[in-house]
């Protein structure tokens, strides 16, 4: 299935914010005897489109539109609720040597790159 890379960026996106969020999370804990445990209910998901080049996601409130040339390709994540951008993520995957280096920037200016075995933004 060509949306498994996608996928595979997008958790390892969310695994970064979670590690951040939970590493602010302790140390308020620690602060705050009486700090509340929030508990995440499922998100329904759904694949509205999936082309070689596209894919467009929903996870509860949260719209995912991907798309990609295979050398660069541009994340715009929506509420749907609000009809707002939260956030724009663009990426570039450059070749070196026999691996590629994927380079990640969202709207904030944060850049994060990783080298990869195989280019993770082509659309095949």
């Amino acid at each position: 299935m060509r949306w498994k890379p996608l996928l595979a960026v997008l958790l390892g996106l969310l695994m970064v914010g979670l590690t951040v969020g939970s590493a602010a999370a302790m140390s308020s804990s620690a602060q705050d005897p009486h700090a509340k445990v929030v508990v995440m209910k499922e998100l329904p998901t759904r694949l509205l489109v999936n082309t070689p080049t596209r894919q467009v996601f929903i996870f509860g409130d949260i719209l995912i539109d991907y798309k990609t040339n295979g050398n660069e390709a541009t994340i715009l994540i929506k509420n749907t609720t609000t009809d707002k951008m939260v956030d724009v993520v663009y990426m570039t995957s450059t070749k070196i040597d026999n691996s590629y280096l994927l380079t990640v920037r969202d709207s904030s200016g944060a850049n994060y790159s990783i080298r990869t075995p195989i280019n993770i933004i082509a659309p095949d």
